[in-house]
C-alpha cells in the first residue's frame, strides 16, 4: 500500500482513521534452493509457519482458512493461542502510535509455506479483530487460488 501524503493530509479524517490491509502470503520454506515470496508492501510481517499446518491433514487438505474447518483446526492449538495473545497485544501497542504519527496505512502480512490456510487464518481473524475496534480493512489472500 502506497501513502500519498497529501491526500492523507487533506481528508478531513487525517489521523482518526486507520486502514489495514492483512495481505496472506505464500512463504517458501527457508531453504537456499527455493525463493522467499514476501509481500513487498508489507510494514508488519508474521510467520506464522511455526504452527500446525492443515496441509497434513487429508480432509484440510484442499480446504482455506476461509473454511470453518481449517479455522478450527488451526485456531483450536494452544501455540495458536499464545501467538494470537501476543500479536493482539503488540498491535494494540504499535497501531496507536502509528496513528499519532500521521500514519494513514499500514500494511501487515502473515506469511506461511502455501498461503491457503494458517496465513488465510490469521488474515480473517485480525479482520474480524479491527473491525470490531473500528478499523477500516481490505484483506487481500495472495496466493490463495494458487494450486497447492
Amino acid at each position: 500500500c502506497n501513502i500519498d501524503i497529501e491526500k492523507c493530509e487533506a481528508d478531513p479524517n487525517y489521523g482518526q482513521g486507520f486502514e489495514h490491509i492483512l495481505d496472506a502470503v505464500d512463504k517458501q520454506q527457508l531453504e537456499t534452493e527455493r525463493p522467499i515470496r514476501t509481500s513487498a508492501e508489507a510494514d508488519l510481517l508474521f510467520d506464522v509457519r511455526c504452527l500446525p499446518n492443515p496441509f497434513y491433514i487429508p480432509e484440510l487438505k484442499h480446504q482455506t482458512g476461509l473454511d470453518p474447518a481449517v479455522r478450527e483446526y488451526v485456531l483450536g492449538c494452544e501455540p495458536t493461542r499464545e501467538l494470537i495473545k501476543r500479536l493482539e497485544e503488540l498491535l494494540d501497542f504499535l497501531l496507536p502510535l502509528y496513528i499519532h504519527e500521521g500514519k494513514c496505512g499500514l500494511v501487515i502480512g502473515f506469511g506461511c509455506t502455501g498461503g491457503h490456510h494458517r496465513s488465510v487464518t490469521f488474515a480473517e481473524y485480525f479482520r474480524a479483530r479491527l473491525l470490531k475496534e473500528g478499523y477500516r480493512v481490505v484483506v487481500s489472500h495472495r496466493d490463495i487460488a494458487r494450486e497447492h
